[in-house]
């Protein structure tokens, strides 16, 4: 019930008013009764009405001075004069010191009152909701920059007592948990940034989200990291045993994931921390849940992580294994052997990744195997960014969303390598036969030597000199030598260019050379050639 101060000289008046409405039926009841502004000053006071209605012209104290001493007490409190005067004079000075309404005695009727006083303490019941729920943002985002803060910079324990303490949060227990919550909108063009999708309204609306879920099970707190991701910090409740806390972990995570999958059209992947005791272990904590959830790349999104502290000798045991298996795929790839150096990368990502799960080694495979290529392209003169389509690929990588995407382009840029290199290749002839037969014909307007061609193969003069010829039947002179004689061929066929310069268009080294060799190779002369 709301309390109602009723002031005014006239005894009859007072009682009137009184008697003007059910006071009981709309939340208010007649608490005191004052002749004059002195008593009806004492009245508040001492009870504190919250709502006083009064008349202006009184002995002692008139009604304008008891309003402004009653405003200088609460400047908010409610007050609706009554009076016999209309002069607007009285409602001016009224108005200047605040009261909420300003109404004639004579002519006032019963639901005019009703109306007025229900609908003056409707409008102070929302505001007040307003300023609570304001005042509650106003801490909650307080408690969320401190937290964060606690989370992100190492401090001493007597520190971050301090700042528990004096914002009150909630971080109490015998041991606690981090969550490291990370959330992907579904159906966004990809291209943004993930973090142009949430702006603070929703930002608000995941962390009340989170809180619900959280209250549910544990006392903790609640911040913002970066993007679309969230952070939780609670008390271990069930603490009994490792799986008794282990399990009320996933039931948080279950029921977060759950308030946010059904209100957002999102996926949310959370890394779940090893237990901890010390609050200056929340940085530690913070890593462990964050690199739980890269797991998502390599066992799926819309999960929950648990940290897992695998042994140094497991680490070591899988680099090796890993290692050998990357050395063997560089082996292939300088063979130009292309063919099973699919399986390989298959057998890295979909497998032995994909066991052992460790994000770490996820990037170091990343990196090893885009070395590899670059380096090889170089060698083969050729450009990786523009056969991959990429101008940064390690952020093409990593931007991937699953192992399964990293394998798939993995294995279509080396095939790609592959048809580049091997596209004119004839079955008869190896590799770095076809190789040096492609270099000629691209590079036949040029001065091409033995040595030429062995070094871009990091090959043996010798070696190469023969098996050349063992497969094409011809040596490696003679078949430059033909290619020019080809080239300048069709040149005498379809151009009214000097001998002279056929013979510079198409490598020879002198005029007289293109003479001699052309005539070897064609059976006439350069001239006769074009005459006939």
């Amino acid at each position: 019930m709301y309390k109602v101060l009723i002031v005014d000289d006239e005894l009859p008046a007072r009682e009137l008013l009184k008697m003007k409405i059910d006071w009981k039926s709309i939340g208010f009841q007649i608490t005191g009764m004052a002749k004059n502004g002195k008593e009806a000053l004492e009245f508040y006071n001492s009870y504190k009405p919250d709502l006083v209605i009064t008349d202006i012209e009184m002995p002692v104290m008139d009604g304008l001075s008891l309003i402004q001493s009653i405003k200088e007490i609460n400047e908010s409190q409610p007050i609706i004069i009554l009076s016999c005067h209309e002069s607007f004079s009285y409602a001016r000075k009224a108005i200047k010191l605040g009261v909420n309404d300003y109404l004639i005695k004579d002519s006032i009727e019963t639901e005019e009152l009703r109306t007025i006083i229900t609908h003056m303490f409707k409008k102070q019941e929302t505001n007040k909701k307003k300023l609570s729920s304001q005042s509650e943002t106003i801490s909650q985002k307080k408690k969320s920059v401190v937290t964060r803060h606690l989370i992100k910079y190492v401090m001493n324990d007597s520190k971050q007592q301090e700042y528990i303490s004096q914002y009150e949060l909630h971080l109490y227990g015998n041991q606690f948990k981090l969550l490291f919550i990370d959330i992907e909108i579904l159906d966004q063009d990809l291209s943004k940034p993930q973090s142009q999708f949430f702006n603070n309204d929703a930002i608000e609306s995941l962390q009340y989200l989170i809180r619900l879920s959280l209250n549910d099970y544990a006392l903790g707190e609640i911040c913002h990291d970066e993007g679309n991701c969230f952070i939780v910090v609670y008390g271990v409740t069930k603490s009994h045993s490792q799986m008794d806390s282990q399990g009320e972990a996933l039931e948080i995570c279950a029921s977060i994931r759950n308030n946010i999958n059904s209100k957002f059209n999102t996926q949310t992947t959370i890394g779940v921390s090893s237990p901890f005791s010390k609050l200056i272990n929340l940085n530690t904590a913070y890593n462990e849940s964050k690199q739980c959830v890269n797991r998502k790349i390599i066992s799926g999104y819309d999960k929950t992580y648990l940290f897992s502290n695998v042994s140094s000798i497991d680490k070591d045991q899988y680099i090796k294994i890993l290692n050998v298996k990357l050395n063997r795929i560089n082996d292939y790839l300088n063979n130009y052997n292309f063919k099973p150096i699919f399986k390989e990368i298959d057998d890295i990502f979909l497998q032995n990744l994909k066991g052992f799960m460790q994000y770490n080694y996820l990037k170091h495979t990343n990196w090893t195997l885009l070395s590899m290529l670059i380096e090889f392209c170089s060698k083969n003169n050729l450009s990786f960014i523009e056969l991959s389509g990429s101008h940064s690929p390690w952020e093409t990588i990593m931007d991937m969303k699953t192992v399964d995407g990293m394998c798939t382009w993995f294995n279509r840029n080396i095939e790609i390598i592959s048809d580049l290199l091997c596209s004119k290749v004839d079955n008869n002839y190896s590799y770095h036969v076809q190789k040096s037969i492609n270099y000629i014909h691209k590079h036949y307007s040029q001065n091409i030597s033995l040595n030429d061609l062995s070094e871009m193969d990091n090959l043996n003069s010798s070696y190469l000199s023969r098996i050349f010829k063992k497969e094409t039947g011809t040596s490696i002179t003679d078949y430059i030598n033909k290619v020019r004689t080809e080239e300048a061929k069709s040149l005498i066929q379809n151009s009214n260019k000097k001998m002279y310069e056929i013979a510079e268009l198409t490598g020879f080294s002198s005029t007289q050379r293109f003479f001699l060799i052309f005539k070897k190779v064609v059976g006439s002369s350069p001239g006769d050639f074009r005459k006939n």
